[in-house]
């Protein structure tokens, strides 16, 4: 009970008006809980992938809840380390909290499922700033909830139906372990986002144009490496070289990245690295992830920019970062923390 008091105090100061340390105070402290986690991607086992170690040093089991059927176009990673359950294999007796990222279709169906068990809301992808369909539903069942950033919690507390004040503040834990910016001469990273909606999620628009500019920017001697969504189809892509290690790694090497606006762009940011979004009618995403990047609409435009880019380094505007990534460093400890403490407060 005195680890679960200290994450309680800890979590209050990462408010969006904190300024948390950047290590967490409970860092190796004991856990044993069992957390649930539904996210707004069904089988998106890599909304967990830079949490889930620090959970396991903490004696944290963590379980991805996933749909019954079986998934379309292997959805789900067979290699990644999150272990899963289908709703009808979760039982709620098992679990001390449950974990939403969103309240959308699918968390909401877990929620429902799972009535008995403490719910908390951890956005670990961007949510645009309109109100869930299940928003209603999970309303004050909640106990707590986490953004990553100031700008991330703004919209996710929209989404979510409650105030901003609510939204605790814990950082990214994709930025705990950020390689250093190493970058090559003539080299891209190009960064996609998802082609065609299928049953684990929604797509992206701007697919089209980005092939565009990078069709143009191989023709032109540059060297083209991808970054793939882990649910795009990656053979749209066979004509370039795809980092296997994923898109910050291809990114780190690259002199300018240019891609889809999307969860990664906080990434590529703070590593220094310059960003050229591109953009289309049909792309609805939060400001702060545009803000971050150099936007384009045809593909010459594109190649320009990204020449540019490369030429006179990162645009970013220091605020937009912060705003966009938080605290770095530590951010999984806190994270897991803000779950500690969530599974210890008394259900609404």
């Amino acid at each position: 009970m005195a680890a679960a008091t200290l994450s309680v105090m800890l979590v209050s100061a990462c408010s969006t008006g904190g300024d948390p340390s950047p290590e967490s105070t409970t860092a190796g402290a004991p856990t044993d809980l069992d957390v649930a986690v539904a996210t707004n991607e069904p089988w998106g086992t890599y909304h967990l992938d830079d949490v889930l170690p620090t959970a396991q040093d903490r004696d944290m089991e963590l379980t991805l809840v996933i749909p019954d059927e079986a998934p379309a176009d292997d959805a789900l990673d067979e290699d990644s380390p999150v272990p899963t359950l289908t709703l009808s294999q979760a039982q709620e007796e098992d679990f001390d909290l449950l974990v939403v990222n969103g309240a959308t279709e699918w968390p909401g169906e877990v929620a429902r499922s799972m009535d008995d068990v403490p719910l908390m809301a951890s956005s670990t992808a961007y949510m645009n700033p309109e109100r869930g369909e299940a928003a209603d539903q999970l309303g004050d069942r909640i106990a707590a909830v986490t953004a990553p950033s100031p700008a991330a919690a703004e919209t996710f507390a929209s989404h979510m139906g409650i105030d901003e004040d609510e939204v605790q503040v814990v950082g990214m834990p994709e930025l705990d372990e950020l390689p250093a910016w190493q970058p090559t001469d003539r080299t891209v990273a190009v960064l996609t986002s998802v082609t065609h909606p299928d049953e684990t999620g929604a797509a992206a628009p701007g697919t089209e144009l980005l092939l565009d500019i990078s069709e143009q920017l191989d023709s032109q001697g540059w060297d083209v490496t991808v970054g793939l969504h882990p649910r795009e189809d990656p053979q749209l892509w066979d004509d370039y070289a795809i980092d296997e290690e994923g898109s910050v790694h291809a990114a780190s090497t690259a002199s300018a990245v240019v891609g889809i606006p999307g969860s990664v762009f906080p990434e590529i940011a703070a590593l220094g690295v310059p960003i050229v979004g591109v953009e289309d009618d049909g792309l609805d995403v939060p400001d702060y992830l545009t803000d971050l990047a150099v936007g384009v609409s045809d593909p010459d435009e594109g190649v320009e920019a990204v020449e540019e880019a490369a030429e006179e380094g990162a645009p970013h505007d220091a605020e937009a970062v912060d705003a966009a990534t938080g605290p770095v460093g530590g951010a999984a400890g806190r994270l897991v923390d803000a779950w500690e403490a969530g599974a210890a407060q008394p259900q609404p």
